[in-house]
Protein backbone atom coordinates (compact mmCIF):
# COMPACT_ATOMS: atom_id res chain seq x y z
CA UNK A 1 0.00 0.00 0.00
CA UNK A 2 1.46 3.29 -1.37
CA UNK A 3 1.55 6.23 1.35
CA UNK A 4 0.24 9.58 -0.49
CA UNK A 5 3.05 11.28 -0.38
CA UNK A 6 1.47 14.96 -0.60
CA UNK A 7 0.21 14.12 3.05
CA UNK A 8 3.55 13.72 4.14
CA UNK A 9 4.26 17.34 3.47
CA UNK A 10 1.51 19.03 5.06
CA UNK A 11 2.93 16.42 8.67
CA UNK A 12 6.60 17.82 8.08
CA UNK A 13 4.98 21.29 8.19
CA UNK A 14 2.84 20.68 11.17
CA UNK A 15 5.88 19.22 13.07
CA UNK A 16 8.40 21.85 12.26
CA UNK A 17 5.14 24.40 13.07
CA UNK A 18 5.00 23.08 16.50
CA UNK A 19 8.47 22.73 17.49
CA UNK A 20 8.37 26.18 16.02
CA UNK A 21 6.02 27.53 18.46
CA UNK A 22 7.07 25.46 21.27
CA UNK A 23 10.56 27.32 21.10
CA UNK A 24 8.63 30.71 21.16
CA UNK A 25 6.61 29.28 23.65
CA UNK A 26 9.76 29.31 26.03
CA UNK A 27 11.30 32.07 24.97
CA UNK A 28 8.40 34.18 25.94
CA UNK A 29 7.83 32.75 28.87
CA UNK A 30 11.03 32.96 29.97
CA UNK A 31 11.71 36.72 28.94
CA UNK A 32 8.45 37.59 30.20
CA UNK A 33 8.24 35.12 33.74
CA UNK A 34 12.43 35.62 34.44
CA UNK A 35 12.11 31.67 34.16
CA UNK A 36 15.18 30.13 33.52
CA UNK A 37 15.27 29.27 30.03
CA UNK A 38 16.05 25.55 30.08
CA UNK A 39 12.80 25.44 32.56
CA UNK A 40 10.69 27.14 29.77
CA UNK A 41 11.58 25.51 26.80
CA UNK A 42 11.22 22.27 29.10
CA UNK A 43 8.01 23.12 30.24
CA UNK A 44 6.50 24.40 26.77
CA UNK A 45 7.89 21.23 25.03
CA UNK A 46 5.49 18.84 23.75
CA UNK A 47 5.92 15.87 25.13
CA UNK A 48 4.99 13.59 27.97
CA UNK A 49 4.47 14.88 31.94
CA UNK A 50 6.84 12.13 32.87
CA UNK A 51 9.30 12.28 30.30
CA UNK A 52 9.60 15.84 30.55
CA UNK A 53 10.15 15.88 34.39
CA UNK A 54 13.15 13.49 33.96
CA UNK A 55 14.75 15.50 31.68
CA UNK A 56 14.03 18.56 33.73
CA UNK A 57 15.57 16.69 36.81
CA UNK A 58 18.81 15.76 34.67
CA UNK A 59 19.28 19.27 33.56
CA UNK A 60 18.58 20.32 36.98
CA UNK A 61 15.50 22.66 36.03
CA UNK A 62 13.37 23.66 38.19
CA UNK A 63 11.15 19.85 38.40
CA UNK A 64 8.14 21.40 39.94
CA UNK A 65 7.87 24.78 37.24
CA UNK A 66 7.88 22.01 34.31
CA UNK A 67 5.20 19.50 35.94
CA UNK A 68 2.83 22.68 36.74
CA UNK A 69 3.19 23.99 32.79
CA UNK A 70 2.35 20.57 31.88
CA UNK A 71 -0.45 19.80 34.22
CA UNK A 72 -1.96 23.13 32.76
CA UNK A 73 -1.48 21.72 29.09
CA UNK A 74 -3.04 18.34 30.08
CA UNK A 75 -6.25 20.75 32.01
CA UNK A 76 -6.59 22.77 28.88
CA UNK A 77 -6.57 19.50 26.70
CA UNK A 78 -9.21 17.65 29.28
CA UNK A 79 -11.71 20.10 30.12
CA UNK A 80 -11.70 23.01 27.61
CA UNK A 81 -10.87 21.67 24.66
CA UNK A 82 -13.93 19.21 24.14
CA UNK A 83 -16.31 22.25 24.86
CA UNK A 84 -14.52 24.29 22.21
CA UNK A 85 -14.95 21.74 19.91
CA UNK A 86 -18.69 21.91 21.01
CA UNK A 87 -19.33 25.09 20.76
CA UNK A 88 -17.59 25.31 17.57
CA UNK A 89 -19.49 22.20 16.31
CA UNK A 90 -22.47 23.91 17.30
CA UNK A 91 -21.85 27.33 14.88
CA UNK A 92 -20.46 25.89 11.95
CA UNK A 93 -22.03 22.13 12.53
CA UNK A 94 -19.95 19.50 10.91
CA UNK A 95 -18.02 18.87 8.10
Amino acid sequence: MLVNLKHLYYYKVMVLGLFIASILLGLFVSKVTGMDLVTSMLGSSPGGLTEMSIIADSYEADVSKVVIMHLMRLIGVVVILPALIKKVIEIFGTF
